[in-house]
């Protein structure tokens, strides 16, 4: 049995939305102890009869309310702004002390939401897990998903029990592989909206602006690994991506803005010829890209 931040054997957890992201975290979570027992609640009854008979749950249901009940812990799977109407519709069935993780990829909303929503005995811990695939649906679950990934959590407190439920989830998420990372919810989101929502936002840019322009019909076997590779992620949920955007809108208008004045400098260069400085600037943004490889 996994054991809770006050030494207690954690036995039964709920997954509110059993997809790619959540469906894995409960696979793998299962593999690392067998005898848990997880409940899937989700509205699709076929994505719970197929994360069933993978193992990824040992039981299921559709009724949220009747899914929690008694459950140890609770993992939201659902899209961020379905996260938010959750927090309040689990609120009042939750069992006392419960621990309730989120995996969505904003935090300042659901944490405020969870501050708003939720009781005092119930401990709550905002969670993004940096990993993914531009696929969806529990049938592209993996159990290994998170290895050697950071895991993202935005602790709400820093008072003792609040310390305590923070080392709980950090032990239970070392277990399946991931590398727990503690950081701010605004700053996670503001993060975030650079190094993920705005490649996101501009994949599905590049697209629209290439492959929806009435007047330009490429055949598809011209299109080079340059553009496949840059838009791979546009064929990402669109709901969820929708639902991000509109969260995080703020900062990720602020990045926009950031990519249209660099976009300008460059082309200023380009414009005057100037290859010495375009090529010291491509230099530069080369030796950067360098340091993630």
């Amino acid at each position: 049995m996994v054991e809770n931040y006050r030494g207690e054997m954690m036995k039964k957890i709920a997954v509110i939305g059993v997809g790619l992201i959540a469906g894995s975290l409960s696979w793998a979570i299962k593999k690392s102890d067998v005898s848990l027992d997880i409940i899937g609640i989700d509205k699709s009854e076929n994505a719970l009869i197929n994360a069933a008979k993978k193992g990824i749950i040992d039981d299921y249901t559709t009724n949220v309310v009747e899914g929690i009940k008694d459950r140890d812990m609770i993992i939201l799977g659902a899209p961020v702004l379905q996260i938010e109407d959750l927090l309040k519709k689990v609120s009042s069935s939750l069992k006392d002390d419960a621990v309730l993780i989120d995996v969505g990829s904003t935090k300042s909303n659901v944490c405020k939401k969870a501050v708003e929503v939720l009781p005092e005995n119930v401990n709550f811990i905002g969670g993004h897990p940096m990993t993914g695939s531009e696929l969806s649906g529990v049938e592209y679950a993996d159990s290994e998903l998170f290895i050697n990934r950071p895991f993202i959590l935005t602790p709400l407190t820093d008072h003792e029990s609040g310390l305590d439920k923070l080392n709980f989830v950090e032990n239970l998420l070392s277990r399946i592989g991931a590398k727990p990372v503690i950081m701010d919810p605004d700053e996670h989101d503001y993060v975030m909206a650079s190094i993920s929502h705005l490649p996101h936002f501009l994949a599905f840019s590049l697209v629209a602006c290439v492959m929806l322009d009435e007047e330009l019909q490429i055949d598809k076997e011209l299109f080079a690994g340059g553009f496949r590779d840059t838009t791979r992620v546009a064929m990402g949920d669109s709901e969820m991506w929708s639902e991000i955007f509109i969260r995080n809108k703020d900062n990720l208008k602020k990045w926009v803005e950031k990519f249209k004045a660099q976009g300008d400098e460059i082309i200023n260069m380009v414009e005057n010829d100037d290859k010495n400085e375009l090529i010291k600037c491509l230099d530069e943004i080369k030796n950067a890209r360098k340091k993630l490889s």
